[in-house]
């Protein structure tokens, strides 16, 4: 994601006030690119260790944000009793910033806690930092809301309930996609459009949305009909790392803790076969999901070749891409890219066509996972594979109920 264009410091921006925007109406967020500092198209993820949110024993997740940390750093901390806080990245200019706006805050609101609109901007800006997600798929961001009785909740613009691996979520932190609370077909009407989804997501919930904070780029042609916070490229911190809930834990927390509570030993005794009719993983190799199997440098060759092509019909976007080498049977790469083409058009139908290139995305890793869990010799590389086999299976089931022709549509 290319950096947001640089804002003006005025008063308001500097007393972290909202800029009010003349129109109330609603719309759909713009699918442009995510922006923010030091993020650019392609880049990889860290190498480091990843483990699911599920993948903690009962200690551990009695402990609650020391999922976030490695193998060794979790076993410390839950031999230390040790009670982790959740982290949040943040710059040092807006922490300069916060740390003058505190200093100027009355005593009496003090007394009241830190505001919610503060920790929203930190989560924003670390959503829009590296390792925030999404880096090098096309049209992919974020967008961070708050309410009148202090609810953090985001969005992105891909799918439903989408979140990228290893990418983890405070605990205060809701996301509209992924509220079952919602029915399916209601949450499809929002897909690729984050900016409408966090204001249906509020009606659905009989909130009322106090501010909607994202970088200029991403707030585009939208209007969230309340104050907009404006990130500055100098908000977003240097890593977007934040300590939390792992996808898994906040998409099917039953299904984490199921995994959770499972020993080593069995790990693989409550799984359905392996699939035969797509088999996935046969050298007892991990590998890593979506955007994460292709080239970098082929991913934003293929970014700038359709985002130049913005307007082009979807039928007429190419598919030829060089894509890293994956194991037998495994069609991620090309699946994903699939995922990325709607996000290249302004076509009527680009959030359907996204949805189901994701639902057909979602059905082979799901199946790929399976695999890799059935044949992966490391407890811990099966245990992470078992939670990606729950997160998609849940993320398949999701989408074939949002795509029923038979449910209601869109209004």
């Amino acid at each position: 994601m290319a950096p947001a264009p640089s804002q003006p410091s005025g008063p308001l921006r500097e007393q972290d006030k909202a800029t009010e925007h003349a129109s109330a109406g609603p719309a759909g967020a713009a699918a442009g690119p995510r922006a923010g500092a030091a993020a650019p198209v392609g880049q990889k993820p860290s190498s480091a260790p990843i483990r699911p949110a599920a993948a903690t024993t009962r200690a551990a997740a009695k402990t609650g944000p020391t999922i976030g940390l490695d193998a060794t750093e979790r076993a410390a901390a839950v031999n230390a009793g040790a009670v982790m806080e959740p982290l949040i990245p943040v710059s040092a200019a807006r922490a300069e910033r916060d740390a003058i706006a505190e200093a100027s805050t009355a005593d009496a609101a003090r007394r009241n806690g830190a505001d919610p609109l503060q920790l929203a901007r930190r989560i924003a800006a670390a959503l829009n930092a590296p390792g925030g997600g999404g880096q090098g798929d096309l049209g992919f961001f974020w967008v961070t809301a708050v309410t009148t009785d202090t609810t953090i909740v985001v969005a992105n613009s891909y799918g439903l309930a989408y979140i990228p691996d290893g990418v983890q979520l405070p605990e205060p932190v809701q996301m509209a996609s992924a509220d079952e609370a919602i029915p399916a077909t209601e949450r499809a009407c929002w897909a690729t459009r984050p900016v409408r989804a966090v204001q249906r997501w509020a009606a659905c919930q009989g909130k009322t949305l106090r501010a909607v904070i994202a970088t200029e780029q991403q707030f585009a042609d939208s209007d969230p009909g309340v104050a907009r916070i404006v990130l500055d490229p100098e908000d977003i911190p240097a890593s977007g790392k934040m300590t939390g809930r792992f996808r898994l834990q906040v998409v099917n927390p039953e299904a984490a803790q199921w995994l959770a509570d499972i020993s080593d030993a069995g790990l693989t005794d409550l799984l359905p076969p392996a699939s035969a009719a797509d088999p996935a993983h046969a050298d007892g190799r991990a590998t890593r999901a979506t955007s994460e199997t292709m080239n970098s440098e082929a991913v934003a060759a293929t970014a700038e070749r359709l985002a130049a092509t913005f307007n082009l019909r979807l039928s007429d976007l190419g598919s030829s891409v060089q894509l890293a080498a994956a194991p037998p049977g495994d069609r991620r790469p090309m699946l994903w890219l699939e995922v990325m083409k709607p996000m290249a058009s302004n076509a009527v139908d680009r959030e359907a066509a996204h949805l189901r290139a994701f639902l057909t995305f979602a059905e082979h890793a799901q199946r790929f996972a399976l695999d890799q869990a059935h044949s992966l010799a490391e407890p811990a590389d099966s245990r992470a594979a078992i939670a990606d086999w729950l997160y998609w299976k849940h993320l398949s089931g999701l989408l074939h109920a949002a795509l029923n022709p038979k449910l209601a549509a869109c209004g």
